[in-house]
């Protein structure tokens, strides 16, 4: 009996278990196109839908046919052509299924562009018509212009934002766009809801245990019994945490009399007074790169900075004190000393250095920048070739040359976001002069200016560019430019393909003499490829003169190359692969040179 219940709850089971049916096999798609789109490139009408469209690779499977996503992919089509003014597009599809396999044509009907024919702006309470003269410099739509749904809600967050730094902080705006099918025009129309007028009560500060509230006040860009502005409480927050004395800073915000009034509580929480940097990172020509850094912060009880700093690499060793001082006669000016020890490789010889500068710099505006110091050194080049001493006179190897004189730079600077791709341009001019009327034993002038801009390019690159030209003339009783302060060029930050500083004027020897006049040049289109990194394709140019500027394209040296960059949390790697060569003359491509990154050049 039990044996008999058992061959049935078995047969029970297996037959509810489905049995696979043929027919139910997926069908795929096989080919599908899209036809009559015109306002747009047809990748956005193919990136607007969520039904796969098949790849070109023949062996590559194919994606499945579901005709209801098909159907709501028709409504996004027409969605995409709504949201830039095509209010009566249809999107409509044909498909044919044979042996298992689907053949689709979509069909898109754009029908005409609306117009924007009128813009209004609608109060909710009482009219304002000074509020609103200002609030129409802040819709970026036109009218006569197609109609576009990114500047219509653009408009109308700036309309918030100009509400919100301008005393109403509870403003909030919509909209709406009446279409007329007929005469394809649109009319937009804004409704503000702008709330009371509200101003700044009573500020307090809290979180400071050791920074005085005397140093945080001057940062707040707003005070008492002003209008509230969000942009000014950005602005303030930006400023403390420039100040580098503070972990965290919040704006807590409550409301009095009905939301007329709004105290204000800035609290802050202090940073360590005393940080500790570190770094490290790899070069092809400096080798491994070492960095530490300590930072005393608020210094002497203000806002003073004392800086101890020690750097390493194959090229280059520093030790430096620094001592900064934050607003110095001005809000926009900083003082600075600094002292330190340096020995450097330039080319074929070694240099060392005792230096001490004094430095004051301004900001003078957000894109203007400028900086004059005062500057004493004594450099010692030591293992300079005995041709190079003969040939320069003044470059006497072992010999000490004191420097004494000023420089200063001027740099200007601008950056912009342009649909997320980031362009802009940095122009500099640096002056040096040392002079026997300051107690120095050399005499010269010395300049380098240097221009570079990027710009967004095509298919989400970015062109960039860069320009540099530096001189330096003897003058007074100096015969010669010692060999350490003349120009060298060449290496992964110079003329790529080439060795470090390996371009110049040569003597018989070959040895390596340096040049009074540079100049260099560079084209580098920048690709960006998936997440973190990129692809660069680049051609440097430049040359260097040894006592008069001769520029020539047929003398100048060349480099082009392929370079790839990835950002990682630990730092930027790079890598790059070029190959020198002349004008007129074909590349050689076995003379191709590799230059490999890691981390931040410090």
């Amino acid at each position: 009996m039990l044996r008999n219940i058992g061959y049935l709850l078995i047969i029970v089971i297996f037959a509810a278990i489905p049995l696979p049916v043929c027919g139910d096999e997926p069908v795929l798609i096989q080919r599908m196109e899209i036809m009559g789109v015109s306002a747009f490139k047809i990748p956005a009408a193919r990136n607007a839908m969520l039904t796969k469209f098949p790849s070109p690779i023949p062996w590559k499977k194919r994606p499945d046919f579901n005709e209801s996503l098909l159907r709501n992919d028709m409504k996004r089509i027409g969605n995409l052509y709504k949201s830039k003014g095509y209010f009566s597009v249809q999107a409509d599809y044909s498909a044919s299924i044979k042996e298992g396999r689907a053949y689709i044509t979509i069909t898109v009907n754009e029908g005409s562009p609306f117009t924007t024919e009128n813009i209004a702006i609608e109060f909710a309470a009482e009219e304002n018509a000074a509020l609103r003269e200002n609030l129409f410099k802040e819709i970026v739509i036109t009218t006569g212009t197609h109609f576009s749904v990114e500047p219509y809600e653009r408009s109308k967050a700036r309309l918030e934002a100009y509400c919100a730094n301008h005393g109403y902080s509870r403003a909030r705006v919509s909209g709406r766009v009446i279409a007329d099918l007929l005469r394809h025009t649109a009319d937009v129309r804004y409704l503000l809801d702008q709330g009371p007028l509200q101003y700044i009560g009573n500020i307090n500060i809290a979180g400071n245990n050791v920074v005085s509230e005397r140093f945080i006040r001057p940062e707040l860009a707003f005070s008492e019994g002003s209008l509230f502005s969000r942009a000014r409480l950005g602005e303030s927050r930006r400023a403390l945490y420039s100040l580098g004395l503070f972990r965290s800073v919040r704006f807590v915000q409550s409301e009095e009399n009905d939301g007329a009034i709004i105290p204000v509580d800035v609290v802050v929480e202090e940073a360590d007074k005393r940080q500790v940097r570190m770094g490290a990172g790899y070069g092809t020509e400096d080798n491994l790169r070492l960095f530490t850094e300590w930072n005393r912060l608020y210094f002497l009880d203000g806002l003073r900075t004392l800086k101890i700093a020690v750097q390493y690499s194959g090229i280059m060793a520093d030790a430096s004190v620094s001592f900064l001082q934050r607003y110095f006669i001005s809000r926009r000016n900083t003082l600075s000393a600094t002292l330190g020890v340096n020995r450097q490789k330039v080319a074929d010889y070694t240099n060392e250095r005792i230096a001490a500068q004094a430095r004051t710099q301004s900001q003078l505006r957000p894109d203007l920048s400028a900086f004059a110091s005062y500057i004493l050194e004594i450099n010692r080049p030591a293992g300079v070739p005995p041709a190079v001493i003969e040939a320069l006179k003044e470059s006497d190897g072992g010999k000490f040359y004191v420097i004494s004189g000023f420089a200063a730079q001027t740099t200007f600077a601008t950056a912009r976001e342009n649909e997320n791709v980031p362009s802009g341009m940095t122009h500099s001019l640096y002056m040096e002069t040392s002079s026997y009327l300051f107690g120095a034993g050399l005499d010269y002038i010395k300049g380098i200016l240097e221009s570079r801009a990027w710009e967004p390019a095509f298919w989400g690159t970015t062109l960039a560019a860069r320009v540099k030209f530096g001189l330096i003339e003897p003058s007074h009783l100096t015969r010669e430019i010692p060999v350490f302060k003349r120009f060298f060029a060449g290496g992964s930050y110079s003329v790529r393909g080439y060795g470090y500083q390996e371009i110049g004027p040569r003597d018989e020897q070959g040895n390596l003499l340096g040049g009074r006049y540079l100049l260099e040049a560079g084209l580098e289109l920048r690709l960006p490829l998936f997440h973190n990194a990129g692809l660069a394709l680049f051609v440097d140019m430049g040359d260097v003169y040894l006592s008069r500027f001769d520029f020539g394209f047929a003398r100048a040296r060349y480099g082009t190359g392929v370079g790839i960059r990835y950002a990682t949390p630990l730092g930027p790697l790079g890598a790059d692969v070029a190959v020198p060569f002349e004008y007129g003359v074909p590349l050689e491509l076995k003379n191709y040179k590799i230059y490999v990154t890691i981390g931040h050049v410090y």
